[in-house]
């Protein structure tokens, strides 16, 4: 009578416990490829005004590449040893890695425009950013049953890296503005367009997060001071942009001092996206080792129910087979 639930329960608590540490381990990918996104914004800001030629940027230019390729080798590594990985996700991932090397070597020769280069860096940026989001599917992040978790993932995996490429197309866009020192229809209808889009994404971001604080006393705690830090940051870059460039009757602001402070902000929403990643990886963790203990606990409690049950059962047995003897 107790064998089959008993089967059943551990059967369904082993496939549990299976699905939270498959969610545990695949962790290490997703964080490397939003490094590798993180710094080719980075080269995509610095070589639009490199093209441009400031030389400021184009000095600062060289630590950023070797940067990039190193966090593109730590990519490499963990896609590679990463499971689950479907032939598809492989081969896109080497197209981004041959597709970086014949764009860097065309910035480096000065052989793109600053149009040019904006958007062949975009389009690299949006491949990586599509493999993430498979690599969500694929790994089961993007379904997971807990609240707290699943807005954690959609917050920090899905709307903090958007507008952190909104955000490196505006630092860009601004940074090419500024180092021509003029500012054309075309572009500031760009720059409209961008501080549009970035406004909505810092909406549905804080939302996301927000609601994970909400649900969760330990993410609160973990990440509620540093989100109103970076909140402010990028409410202050805004204004940046709308009083030195969009409503500037004189385009005065330097380039490299834009630049700078664009990729301040941009690092702190990605080192505070780090930190969240790094509160989902320990709830990750932490579910693992629950699951296996109400398991255990459970286990203990069937075993000493088992052992009652087996000791009435004779009890009882013997009281009537013993008057009959």
């Amino acid at each position: 009578m107790s064998l089959l639930p008993t089967w059943l329960y551990v059967h369904d608590s082993l496939n549990d416990i299976a699905k939270a540490r498959h969610e545990a381990l695949r962790a290490a990918p997703l964080l490397a490829l939003n490094k590798v996104v993180q710094l080719m914004q980075v080269h995509r800001g610095i070589s639009m005004g490199m093209l441009r030629g400031d030389a400021a940027l184009t000095a600062a230019r060289p630590p950023v590449r070797d940067a990039l390729g190193r966090a593109i080798q730590e990519a490499n590594e963990q896609i590679a040893a990463a499971p689950a990985i479907t032939a598809t996700q492989s081969a896109t991932w080497a197209q981004a890695r041959e597709t970086w090397a014949v764009l860097e070597k065309a910035v480096a020769g000065r052989e793109l425009q600053p149009a040019q280069s904006i958007v062949r860096h975009t389009q690299l940026i949006a491949s990586i950013m599509q493999l993430n989001n498979g690599l969500l599917i694929t790994y089961g992040l993007q379904t997971d049953p807990y609240n707290d978790t699943h807005a954690l993932v959609l917050a920090s995996l899905v709307h903090a890296p958007m507008l952190g490429e909104k955000l490196g197309v505006m630092r860009a866009q601004g940074t090419g503005i500024l180092s021509t020192g003029e500012l054309s229809p075309l572009s500031k209808g760009v720059m409209q367009s961008l501080q549009q889009r970035v406004a909505e994404l810092q909406g549905e971001t804080a939302r996301s997060f927000d609601y994970t604080l909400q649900v969760s006393p330990v993410f609160h705690s973990a990440l509620s001071g540093p989100l109103q830090t970076l909140q402010g940051q990028i409410a202050a870059a805004l204004q940046l942009v709308e009083r030195d460039i969009m409503a500037a009757e004189e385009l005065k602001l330097p380039a490299k001092e834009y630049f700078d402070t664009f990729t301040r902000t941009i690092d702190s929403l990605y080192t505070f996206n780090t930190q969240a990643m790094g509160s989902l990886d320990r709830a990750l963790k932490d579910r693992v080792s629950r699951m296996q203990n109400e398991l255990l606990w459970v286990a203990l409690a069937l075993l000493a129910t088992l052992i009652l049950t087996s000791i009435t059962a004779l009890i009882f047995v013997r009281s009537i087979t013993q008057p009959l003897a």
